[in-house]
């Protein structure tokens, strides 16, 4: 519980639910003022009452933003889904520190990782009314 506590400090928001068109992060690191800057891709299906988790580890503290960057066949405009960005506990789920429950494609959560860790993306049908299975991609970035 107390990791779960720490990660959880580890995760401040800064904002959510803006849209970008533009989602390039750079965080200086202690090598020389090197940018570092990692982009995960993240896919699959989400099904009506469903929800899927990914994991993923950041190596210096700065900013975390997941974009939602399909969704197919309900995209881009009209099926609200939820997206989360959090820390994982010890069962596999994500713990959400920020969300947006009525995310559109292309929309932005963000976060601020102030400790290096292990974070979790989430999405998910927060209405409960997906007409159908649908394709997602997710970009990730971070730290």
């Amino acid at each position: 519980m107390n990791r779960l506590k720490y990660l959880a400090c580890a995760l401040a928001v800064v904002a959510a639910g803006c849209g970008s068109n533009s989602d390039t992060l750079t965080t200086p690191s202690t090598n020389n003022n090197v940018l570092i800057d990692f982009t995960d891709a993240i896919n699959g299906p989400l099904t009506k009452n469903g929800a899927q988790t990914f994991q993923f580890a950041t190596l210096a503290t700065g900013t975390i933003s997941a974009t939602l960057v399909a969704l197919s066949p309900d995209g881009p405009n009209l099926q609200p889904v939820g997206l989360s960005l959090g820390v994982p506990d010890t069962t596999g789920s994500c713990q959400r520190v920020v969300s947006n429950d009525h995310l559109l494609q292309s929309t932005t959560v963000n976060a601020t990782a102030t400790a290096v860790g292990t974070f979790c993306v989430s999405i998910y049908d927060s209405t409960g009314t997906l007409p159908q299975p649908q394709t997602f991609d997710i970009q990730v970035s971070h730290p």
